[in-house]
């Protein structure tokens, strides 16, 4: 086993991409590490102000969510270690979409955010537009979401499945 990282705060949220990870902070910081060098955080990411409640990748783009009510696309940010080593990034580096309420879930895929909220939405947003596309409001708190692959085996499109407080789990 290997001890990645050790850091000042608690760690609230983790995400794999590769042998990258995303750690995201009870203080809302979100850090960059991995497997390639163990014991070294090469990221700092900062602009939320509460807890991390939601990290994804896709490839291209790092996604956090936060007790904020803010969901965050981190944009021009080593997914890798770079040669250049550690670096720090703030909001100028991410673009920035709200809820009304703390955010409980955030999905990128084909070039779209989905984010979840116990303000009873779940938002799916343009990330080149850099608006939202559309609301689900589901009645209650949402607790999480997830979206299906690209492509479904039927070929229809995208499937979005939402966690409510209730218990009930609904696909769209």
């Amino acid at each position: 086993h290997n001890t990645i990282a050790v850091l000042d705060d608690w760690v609230r949220k983790l995400k794999f991409h590769g042998d990258t990870v995303a750690l995201g902070t009870y203080r809302g910081d979100v850090f960059l590490s991995g497997m390639e060098r163990p014991d070294t955080v090469w990221a700092k990411l900062e602009g939320h102000t509460d807890e991390v409640t939601a990290l994804d990748f896709d490839g291209a783009h790092l996604a956090s969510g936060s007790l904020d009510a803010s969901v965050r696309v981190w944009k021009g940010i080593p997914l890798t270690m770079s040669p250049e080593g550690y670096s720090e990034h703030g909001e100028d580096d991410s673009l920035v979409f709200h809820h009304r309420a703390e955010v409980t879930g955030v999905h990128l895929a084909g070039g779209q955010l989905v984010s979840s909220s116990v303000d009873g939405t779940c938002k799916i947003w343009n990330l080149a537009a850099n608006m939202c596309e559309q609301i689900v409001e589901v009645g209650e708190p949402v607790t999480c979401c997830a979206c299906s692959p690209e492509t479904v085996p039927d070929g229809s499109s995208r499937y979005l499945a939402i966690g409510t407080a209730s218990g009930a789990v609904t696909i769209y």
